[in-house]
C-alpha cells in the first residue's frame, strides 16, 4: 500500500507529464496553423509584386500564348478599389432590335437546341453543356454566365486604366465564343474571381483548353500576368501535358477580336 508521500509524488509526476504533453500538442497545433497560413499565402493572389509578366511579342502568323516576358517594375495597382457596378456596369442589350440582354444572348448561343423565353424576355430553358463540370443542363436557372477572366482580375491587371465604356464592353463582350461561357452556377461561384493560381475546372480534360482561353483573353485585352499566376499556369501546363499546339493561336484571330473591339467601342454608350 502506497504512503501519502508516494501518492503525492505520483500526482505531481502525472501533472508534469500532462503539462509537457499539453505544451507539445499546443506547439504542434500552432506549427500546423502557421504552416497552413503560409501555404494559403503562397497560393493566393495579392497583386503586390516587384515585377510582373506580359506576353512575348508576336513575330509571325501564330502566337505562343505560353511565352512570357518579364517586366522588372512594381506591379501597377489601381488607385480605386474594385467595384463591379460602377466600373463595369450591368448586362446590356447588345443586339439591335433584340430584347435579350447579354446573358440571354450567350445562353441562346451556347444552347444546342432552341431556347425558351418568358414574357420578360428571359431565357428559361434550353440544352447547355458545361465544360467545367462535364455535365448537361436544361434549366436556365442552373446556368451562370462566366467571365473566364473575371472582372476583378481584369481590373487588377490593367482594366483600371480603361474608360468605363471599354470596361462595359469587356463585361458584355461577344467578339468570340469563349470570353463568356454558359456554366454550372455553383461551380462558377466556386471559381468566383480566381485565376488559375487558385482554381481550374474539375473537368480535367478541359484544363488545357481553359488555360489557353484564359491566356488568349488576356492577350487580346493586353492584360498583365502576376508572377504567381504565371508559375501556376506553367505548372498546370506540365501537369496536364498540354502541348505547344494547345497554347497556339493565329495572329489573325487576335486581330479579328481587336477589330471587333474597335467597331464596338461605343456599344455601352
Amino acid at each position: 500500500m502506497m504512503t501519502s508521500h508516494q501518492i503525492r509524488n505520483l500526482f505531481i509526476t502525472g501533472m508534469m507529464l500532462f503539462a509537457v504533453q499539453s505544451y507539445a500538442l499546443n506547439a504542434s497545433i500552432a506549427t500546423t496553423s502557421a504552416y497552413q497560413e503560409l501555404s494559403q499565402q503562397a497560393t493566393s493572389e495579392t497583386f503586390k509584386y516587384s515585377h510582373y509578366f506580359v506576353f512575348a511579342p508576336a513575330t509571325g502568323e501564330t502566337i505562343n500564348l505560353a511565352a512570357f516576358a518579364k517586366v522588372n517594375a512594381t506591379f501597377p495597382l489601381p488607385a480605386k478599389d474594385y467595384d463591379r457596378d460602377s466600373q463595369f456596369g450591368e448586362w446590356i442589350r447588345p443586339i439591335k432590335n433584340s430584347c435579350l440582354n447579354t446573358r440571354g444572348v450567350v445562353l441562346q448561343r451556347d444552347s444546342s437546341v432552341g431556347v425558351s423565353t418568358n414574357s420578360s424576355c428571359t431565357v428559361t430553358a434550353g440544352q447547355w453543356y458545361d465544360p467545367y463540370t462535364n455535365k448537361n443542363y436544361t434549366d436556365a436557372d442552373d446556368i451562370q454566365i462566366d467571365h473566364v477572366v473575371a472582372l476583378k482580375n481584369a481590373y487588377m491587371t490593367g482594366a483600371h486604366t480603361w474608360s468605363n465604356a471599354k470596361r462595359c464592353l469587356y463585361a458584355n463582350y461577344l467578339g468570340n465564343d469563349f470570353h463568356l461561357l454558359s456554366v454550372n452556377g455553383p461551380e462558377n461561384m466556386r471559381k468566383s474571381d480566381k485565376s488559375p493560381l487558385e482554381w481550374t475546372p474539375p473537368n480535367k480534360s478541359f484544363i488545357c483548353e481553359y488555360l489557353r482561353t484564359w491566356l488568349e483573353i488576356k492577350y487580346i485585352w493586353e492584360l498583365k500576368l502576376t508572377p504567381r499566376e504565371v508559375a501556376a499556369i506553367e505548372n498546370q501546363l506540365k501537369e496536364n501535358q498540354c502541348s505547344t499546339e494547345d497554347m497556339t493561336v493565329s495572329t489573325a484571330e487576335i486581330q479579328a477580336n481587336r477589330r471587333y473591339m474597335e467597331a464596338n467601342k461605343n456599344l455601352c454608350q
